[in-house]
């Protein structure tokens, strides 16, 4: 008599959406949510630790003067314009292909940007920040 005949509902995707960081912003949880969805939760990672704030962006086959890094007030945008041309002389088969990627990522307002490094090995670009420290307050 107590139990329900409504069948077992498992996860919707909006149960996710709000459980994917629940200490972020709602524009930043649901910017996570469709990250992860539509790019099988790679492609885009962010790392944010106490010391050090990094952000990965899976890159294969696109070299390094390929990506444009720039970075506004609080605010880090990765751009990629990949173009390939592809010519066989027997055929006379020619391929073009142009391909852009762009992302921006907000970043945490206790960041040094002035030690901002930033890699690209292997098809992985990692640009990271190091974090201010805070004044630490004795308690009584």
């Amino acid at each position: 008599m107590g139990q329900s005949n409504k069948p077992a509902r498992g996860k919707s995707m909006f149960d996710e959406l709000f459980q994917i960081n629940p200490n972020r912003s709602f524009l930043d949880a649901i910017d996570d949510f469709f990250t992860e969805s539509f790019q099988g939760g790679s492609g885009v990672k962010i790392d944010d630790t106490k010391s050090r704030f990094t952000v990965w962006v899976e890159l294969p086959g696109v070299a390094k003067e390929n990506i444009d890094i720039e970075l506004y007030d609080q605010s880090l945008r990765i751009a990629v314009d990949h173009n390939e041309s592809i010519s066989e002389s027997t055929t006379g088969y020619f391929r073009r292909s142009q391909t852009h990627f762009e992302r921006n990522i907000s970043l945490p307002d206790n960041i040094i940007v002035r030690d901002m490094k930033a890699k690209h090995q292997d098809g992985i670009l990692g640009v990271s920040f190091p974090k201010r420290r805070g004044k630490k307050i004795e308690i009584e």
